[in-house]
């Protein structure tokens, strides 16, 4: 039997086997051992074996015989018997596994806490079970968010097979949580257990959506959008060089009667990201660009707050996900108001990178809209906004034929779906209309999320991907080798997943799935090919958010590949999770406002990042006005805790800290203060 390297810890600690016991001489009459001569102490589960090191290499460590993880380059790394500790390299995130014998993932909590000589602090908690889950018999969730500046999180997370656990202690700042999440998934979710078994698609035939599977996959979609409450979805299927399914069902506006066709325009958001990449390709192709070109060069006054890093900044690595540099998403919701996209030049002059490049996943919207509109510039010479929707529309749309498509947000906008989403008063599935002008937060942003398309024409921007630039009458586009270029991995996001330039790439119950998802205020899409199998799905909404896309994903993979039915049983559990959440933060969050508070608030508060808010006193709730944007608030205090929540979109569900006449966000890696406007 193979000896695991949990095993060599124990023999290093104990000098003893794998077993437990010592040899005995052969053929000899055992004997009593002296004191000195006993067999040593096995360790306590969970003791620490050994001193911490520095891991040099990605490694895959054994926490025991039947259960291994992997390691990043650079984490430190501590021996536990029966599992480990490690750190990232800040030291300012810890994640301990171990794996041990128990009957119960929620029992198994408290036995790692026991055997970390730990307990849980007094605060809110949630907590989480799912049965039959991933493989798993059962998985179980503890979570304690902080309460107070400073405050860690604490998470304990417990998987169960059979009569075996592995639990996991996490805990950490709420940044290092933002800056590490991809390593953490990396780590936690990439964790491989005897016994644990995802299903394999790999070698099961990918049916034809034909007759009675075409029709189920029709009826999923719309019973999904009516549970979700989407007021429109639209959905293209695409295979061998052939659209061979599109649904377009529902309303443009929820209070109207203008339905969504196939040529309606939805706003893609994220997915912009690789129709961006391939214009740089096309650059690539015909020599205006090379993807080792200097930021540098093409823009001489771009400054970080890191020379060497604003030095070596190439135009690839502007869509990389790699550069360390942080996300900073709140300065596009709060002041986007007359921005200029030419901004996004000097937007990092005092920005540094907190983790290293090419270290781990960090996705900066900012730093892709840069990337971009240098590309446009270099393509269509003029103010950035209207090269980016010139150039795209030239070298990408039109020679894909993509005729419903556009960067420019007052053409895309004239006809298309509105957006929609919820405010924390209404039931999950009630959708509001928002005002379209409410979405121009991205036009600063274009090439990070700005594109209006139809699922139409999102089938043949599909297709010409699936042959490689290719379009489906057979003209070529894009180089091949340039397109595939924004495919190959450039820094990992999870343990089956990788980031490209503006392209995911992955592996799915055994199938290689390129994609990416995209979300605006009121939009979300999906964007995902099978390249394997030269297939292709295409998801586009105006208001169902996430769970629907993973809903239709699900059943679209259930229905072709022969998947097992979990899609809606996930989407039932998402569902009330949601909903038990939302009664909650109702009760415990969005109590009435005292005017005590409303007349310390009252007025203008500025912050450098995001702009001037107002608080004004309301009718049912105080208000805040973001200029942009307006959302009603309620209240909570703790002790000496004030804390107000947000409503409705787009920050529903965002709290603001209150100390004082200022108003302090947290959010990510940064925190934004309102202090009284001069």
């Amino acid at each position: 039997m193979r000896r695991s390297l949990i095993c060599s810890w124990l023999l290093i600690a104990a000098q003893a086997g794998c077993s437990g016991t010592q040899a005995s001489p052969v053929a000899q009459e055992p004997k009593p051992l002296e004191p000195a001569a006993k067999e040593a102490a096995k360790p306590e589960l969970g003791a620490v074996l050994g001193p911490v090191e520095v891991v040099s290499a990605e490694r895959e460590l054994a926490l025991a015989d039947d259960a291994k993880v992997t390691i990043p380059n650079g984490w430190k790394l501590e021996p536990r018997s029966g599992g480990m500790t490690t750190t990232d390299p800040e030291g300012d995130l810890t994640i301990t596994m171990l794996a041990f014998d128990s009957s119960s993932a929620k029992a198994a909590k408290d036995q790692l806490l026991s055997y970390l000589q730990r307990s849980v602090k007094v605060g809110p908690v949630e907590e989480k079970s799912l049965t039959e889950e991933g493989g798993w018999d059962e998985i179980y969730e503890f979570v304690q968010l902080p309460q107070s500046p400073g405050e860690r999180i604490f998470i304990v997370n417990a998987r169960r097979i059979g009569g075996r656990v592995v639990a996991t202690l996490l805990e950490g700042s709420p940044a290092a949580f933002n800056r590490r999440g991809a390593q953490l998934r990396q780590i936690v979710f990439g964790l491989t257990m005897k016994g644990v078994e995802e299903e394999d698609l790999s070698k099961r035939e990918a049916h034809t959506l034909e007759g009675e599977r075409k029709a189920a996959f029709e009826a999923a979609i719309d019973e999904l959008r009516v549970r979700t409450g989407a007021p429109a979805v639209a959905v293209a299927v695409v295979r061998d060089g052939k659209q061979v399914f599109v649904r377009a069902v529902g309303k443009k506006r929820v209070d109207g009667e203008a339905p969504v066709t196939e040529k309606t325009p939805f706003m893609i958001g994220s997915v912009s990201k690789s129709l961006s990449t391939l214009l740089i390709a096309k650059l690539v192709d015909d020599g205006q660009l090379r993807w080792d070109t200097k930021v540098k060069e093409l823009l001489p006054s771009f400054a970080t707050g890191e020379p060497s890093f604003t030095e070596r900044l190439t135009i690839a690595d502007t869509f990389c996900a790699c550069t360390g540099m942080p996300r900073r998403d709140l300065e596009l919701v709060f002041e986007f108001k007359g921005v200029k996209p030419s901004a996004v030049f000097d937007g990092f002059r005092d920005q540094k990178p907190t983790t290293a490049f090419g270290e781990t996943f960090q996705y900066s919207n900012q730093m892709t809209a840069l990337g971009g509109f240098l590309a446009a510039r270099k393509a269509s010479p003029g103010e950035p906004g209207k090269a980016y929707a010139e150039a795209m529309r030239k070298y990408v749309f039109e020679p894909m034929g993509m005729t419903r498509t556009t960067a420019d947000f007052a053409q895309g906008s004239k006809d298309s779906a509105w957006p929609h989403s919820e405010s924390l008063l209404d039931e999950p599935a009630q959708k509001r209309i928002l005002p379209i002008d409410m979405e121009r937060f991205v036009v600063p942003y274009a090439p990070a999320g700005a594109v209006f398309a139809s699922v139409e024409d999102m089938g043949r921007y599909a297709m010409v991907e699936l042959a490689n630039g290719v379009t489906p009458e057979g003209k070529r586009v894009f180089g091949e080798s340039n397109l595939l270029e924004r495919r190959k991995p450039r820094t990992k996001a999870s343990a089956t997943a990788s980031y490209g330039l503006g392209l995911a790439a992955s592996r799915q119950k055994g199938l290689a799935v390129v994609s990416h998802d995209g979300g605006t205020f009121g939009f979300s899409s999906r964007f995902m090919l099978f390249p394997e199998r030269n297939m292709g799905l295409v998801i586009l909404t105006n208001g169902g958010g996430s769970d629907l896309l993973e809903a239709i994903a699900g059943r679209f993979m259930e229905i072709v590949f022969d998947q097992k039915p979990s899609a809606l049983k996930s989407l039932d559990r998402s569902l009330t999770e949601a909903k038990t959440k939302l009664e909650k933060l109702r009760k415990d969050d969005l109590g009435k406002v005292p005017d005590e508070v409303v007349s310390r608030l009252a007025g203008r508060l500025e912050n450098p990042q995001l702009g001037v808010i107002k608080i004004d006193k309301g009718t049912d709730f105080p208000t805040l006005d973001a200029g942009e944007w307006k959302s009603r608030f309620g209240y909570k205090k703790d002790g000496d805790k004030e804390t107000l929540t947000l409503i409705d979109a787009p920050g529903g569900g965002l709290p603001l800290r209150v100390e004082g006449n200022e108003i302090v966000i947290d959010f990510g890696q940064s925190a934004y203060r309102f202090k009284r406007a001069k």
